[in-house]
């Protein structure tokens, strides 16, 4: 074995000691906290995954990952260092830092090809996105066409959800319009972004986040811009459930998204106080 094989293998292995190690003290720090859990988990195994995002780039020969495994009083017994692509134990290593090799049978070009297109980024990404389309239709089931279709983004706090429409439509005109009063195809005018849109939700978020929502709370924020309503608009409406909350709407006008929330959130603030 050459020189950079060697340096490869003593890395790895002090990885894996590192997290044994790791697990060892959690356990010793945490014993009291952990102890029903661990009463509950006889024989537990934990894993880790170090190339977790990275498979494809190292590939099925090296990819890795870590089981650590532990006895009925949660205390670490062994890790193994694992071959992702067939489940092959590779090492196993100890506390006391010895450790046994294993041969590994070489992949046949149907276990290559099965984790290459596993861990494909393209495919990855699409599930990733699918992933997080199913967890935003959970939070509105009514915006799930929205949602499919990329047209709009959805963010759940504690009693508060933001709706952030990503680019002017019809499907999506017909969707806010409908919920406020005064909202026209005469008065709203298709405005898509020039700026990161994403960023300004963020900062609204942190700041509804940290206040106290007594009200049901719903914000939207449209690529429209609405001559009737400069400083975005608040009203109340209804939901599936026959419930009142209250609902901010956002345009894309001359006074900035942010500042219209700040004039907006306040009048919910005195809402609230009522």
């Amino acid at each position: 074995m050459d020189s950079n094989s060697q340096n490869k293998k003593r890395k790895v292995l002090w990885i894996v000691n590192i997290v044994l190690i790791s697990m060892a003290m959690l356990f010793t720090v945490f014993a009291d906290e952990l102890k029903t859990v661990i009463l509950q988990m006889k024989e537990s195994t934990y894993y880790v995954y170090p190339h977790q995002g990275k498979e494809h780039a190292f590939g099925p020969e090296n990819t890795v990952y870590y089981a650590i495994h532990c006895d009925g009083n949660g205390q670490v017994v062994y890790g193994e260092i694992i071959r992702q692509a067939d489940d092959f134990v590779l090492q196993k290593v100890y506390p006391d830092g010895s450790y046994t090799e294993f041969i590994p049978p070489t992949l046949t070009k149907e276990q290559k090809q099965a984790f290459m297109d596993k861990y494909d980024p393209a495919k990855t990404k699409e599930k990733i996105l699918k992933k997080e389309k199913d967890i935003q239709k959970k939070i509105d089931k009514s915006y799930a066409d929205l949602i499919d279709a990329d047209l709009v983004k959805l963010i759940k706090g504690n009693n508060y959800i933001i709706y952030t429409y990503t680019k002017a439509d019809k499907k999506v005109f017909d969707k806010f319009s409908g919920l406020f009063e005064g909202i026209t195809s005469d008065n709203t005018v298709e405005k898509n972004y020039d700026f990161a849109v994403k960023d300004i939700r963020d900062k609204i978020n942190i700041i509804v986040r940290s206040a106290d929502i007594k009200i049901p709370l719903k914000i939207s924020i449209v690529p429209y811009e609405n001559e009737n309503f400069p400083e975005g608009v608040m009203q109340y409406t209804m939901t599936n459930k026959g419930q009142y909350e209250l609902h901010i709407l956002l345009f894309n006008n001359k006074l900035p998204i942010e500042e219209q929330f700040n004039i907006q959130f306040e009048k919910y603030l005195q809402e609230v106080k009522k």
